[in-house]
């Protein structure tokens, strides 16, 4: 799963809105809404770990992709 799809789906699984993530992660909410939508974007370490504690995850769980078999 990429990162847009990662963070779009714990934060719907935390009922967040993207506004709500971007207040507690400390960024905007048209980041929010590019990390989700963007497969290119790629954040920086400290906004990746403020949005990462701000879902209740780890950056590793959001960075974690599936491993072809």
């Amino acid at each position: 799963m990429s990162l847009a799809d990662q963070i779009r789906t714990r934060r719907e699984a935390t009922s967040f809105s993207i506004a709500k993530l971007a207040d507690r992660a400390g960024v905007s909410k048209a980041y929010i809404q590019q990390l989700e939508t963007s497969e290119g974007k790629n954040p920086s370490a400290d906004v990746l770990y403020r949005i990462a504690f701000a879902l209740g995850t780890t950056m590793a769980a959001l960075l974690e992709k599936e491993l072809p078999e």
